[in-house]
């Protein structure tokens, strides 16, 4: 398994994990089935600008 912010090409490097999440650059893998209407709720959850 992955977490969505590990950074696929070093996903041990905390350093990048933590620059994923406070960039808010994730991503889920192609092998998790999930609904459109759920992509869309995370989406909407991981957002940058909390005023959004």
């Amino acid at each position: 398994g992955s977490y969505p912010f590990e950074d696929p090409n070093e996903p041990k490097d905390f350093r990048k994990t933590i620059q994923r999440v406070l960039s808010v650059q994730y991503s889920i893998p192609d092998n998790v089935q999930i609904s459109p209407e759920c992509r869309h709720l995370i989406s909407r959850i991981f957002v940058f600008d909390p005023a959004e």
